[in-house]
């Protein structure tokens, strides 16, 4: 989960530690958002845009 806590826009980093195959964004209860954002991803590295205050949950599949 990824949280911004102090009012302004941010771009964090997640480095996975282990392969994965897909990548989804979902709600709280880790539901799948049907037009959720879109993360960046370059190989093991996830980049994703949060706003003011935003909360988001990422659920990474393995292979």
């Amino acid at each position: 989960r990824f949280h911004e806590a102090h009012g302004g826009r941010a771009r964090p980093t997640l480095t996975a530690g282990f392969a994965f195959s897909g990548l989804t964004a979902t709600d709280l209860l880790e539901r799948p958002l049907a037009q959720g954002p879109r993360p960046a991803c370059e190989g093991a590295r996830i980049t994703v845009r949060l706003r003011p205050f935003e909360l988001m949950t990422l659920r990474l599949r393995r292979p």
